[in-house]
């Protein structure tokens, strides 16, 4: 009985050390003094004593976006997606802002709000219709991917070239004034 009890304790301290073990960390600092900035799903201003970050521990399903400025509650200037650790992370300007968003699948997902926050809709190959209660405003394609928005149905002009916006893999933190909240129809191939 001892030693079954002794067997699952191990096994508990195992499943629950994982867990503690699987967070998006971020690491940076100076020689003298190593930081670290464990973060959350959502959007975090960061430490400014992180400095250059200088590695990026990804939980698994995390999608990571690194923005250099955060300046009256807007992100603006340089930014980086980090979709896998990076333990030896180079990057060419002191970051402010991060992102987190879950996309285990590592699928196209489209948000409500720009810079991935709001509602979101992971969206699968082939044409869907954007639902009447969701406007698209940001958007997240993975590699491999590539996506047509339009603003009218595609199957309504099938021997014309309508109006629509294509999009390599990447991020999109803001979709564009000219067609945010205002896409009807997306193809992901």
């Amino acid at each position: 009985m001892k030693k079954i009890l002794g067997i699952v304790s191990v096994l508990l301290l195992m499943v629950f050390g994982a867990n503690v073990n699987a967070q998006t960390i971020l690491k940076g600092g100076s020689k003298e003094k190593e930081v670290t900035q464990t973060l959350e799903e959502g959007a975090t201003v960061l430490d400014s004593s992180l400095g250059y970050i200088k590695a990026v521990n990804l939980e698994q399903g995390d999608i990571l976006v690194l923005f250099e400025r955060y300046t009256n509650e807007k992100i603006s200037g340089r930014y980086r997606l980090i979709t896998a650790n990076e333990p030896n992370f180079s990057i060419g300007f002191k970051c402010m802002y991060a992102i987190i968003f879950k996309n285990v699948n590592d699928e196209v997902i489209g948000f409500e709000e720009s810079n991935f926050s709001g509602k979101s809709i992971i969206f699968q190959k082939g044409k869907t219709a954007m639902p009447e209660d969701f406007g698209l405003s940001s958007i997240y394609i993975p590699q491999g991917s590539k996506i047509k928005l339009y603003m009218t149905d595609p199957a309504l002009y099938p021997d014309q070239e309508i109006d629509h916006r294509p999009m390599g893999p990447g991020i999109r933190p803001f979709v564009g004034v000219d067609i945010n909240d205002k896409v009807k129809f997306i193809v992901v191939q």
